[in-house]
């Protein structure tokens, strides 16, 4: 191991880098970076230099994700373009061009400036595409399809999935609004809809602590003390109690519609 002090290949001075290996691998490495490597500068402008040069390119792409997701990534001439891209939604993420397959390779993704859309069914894909379209033909920008088999495949089975995730919620929700009328749940106290009141009114929450004990209640809101009566705190128990036994009693029902 040792630093080395290497010559950027465009003159512009030298960079210093700690290599390891053998001194043959060091010496190879150093002949390749002094004819290849150039200062910052010049990296940023030849990056500025090939992006105004390179072909307008949107691509439709998978993302992988449990939600059936599909994005658009846009290539070339950004920096002239960003500014109306970011008016359109578009923001810089990880690119997932390579769909499922490229999910799976451990190589660093590009950054690209991506726009998202959740799908809910086939039709919704085609009429979001071609609304896309529309808006980046304005700006010279052409879509390509980069979605295979594996991709379109994952689609349908994510979005055959939501369609039965969404129909499950419905009903789980028609059947705790049966249970609402059927046994309805504890509404809150007396006292919890004072304190509320005085919440709203100083514009500060309650800390949720009753202090003192029977015969010398009080609470704080807005570093105000309340009193509260023994008769206003044994029913505010008891009304808590009633509404977590009803929560504990119908948990699934209650999750199931989340």
């Amino acid at each position: 191991m040792a630093k080395y002090q290497i010559n950027y290949a465009c003159g512009h001075g030298s960079t210093e880098k700690q290599l390891y290996g053998k001194t043959s691998e060091r010496e190879s490495y150093i002949e390749w970076a002094e004819a290849n490597m150039v200062c910052p500068d010049c990296y940023n402008a030849k990056k500025i230099a090939d992006d105004a040069a390179a072909k307008k390119i949107a691509k439709i792409c998978l993302v992988p994700a449990l939600d059936p997701i599909i994005s658009i990534e846009v290539n070339g001439q950004i920096e002239v373009n960003k500014d109306a891209l970011y008016a359109l939604g578009y923001r810089w993420s990880d690119s997932t061009n390579d769909g499922l397959l490229g999910y799976l390779t451990t190589d660093r993704p590009k950054r690209v400036l991506t726009l998202l859309a959740k799908i809910e069914s086939e039709e919704q894909i085609a009429a979001w595409i071609s609304n896309q379209q529309n808006k980046l033909a304005e700006l010279g920008y052409e879509i390509s399809d980069s979605l295979n088999l594996i991709d379109l495949e994952w689609l349908k089975t994510r979005m055959a999935e939501q369609k039965d995730s969404i129909a499950a919620q419905k009903n789980a929700k028609e059947k705790l609004a049966e249970i609402q009328t059927t046994d309805p749940k504890p509404h809150i106290s007396p006292l919890r809809n004072r304190i509320a009141e005085l919440e709203k009114s100083s514009g500060q929450k309650w800390n949720g602590k009753i202090y003192g004990r029977k015969g010398g209640y009080n609470f704080y809101v807005a570093n105000t003390k309340y009193s509260a009566t023994d008769a206003e705190v044994e029913q505010r128990e008891a009304i808590n109690k009633a509404r977590a036994d009803w929560e504990e009693k119908y948990k699934s029902e209650i999750e199931a519609a989340k």
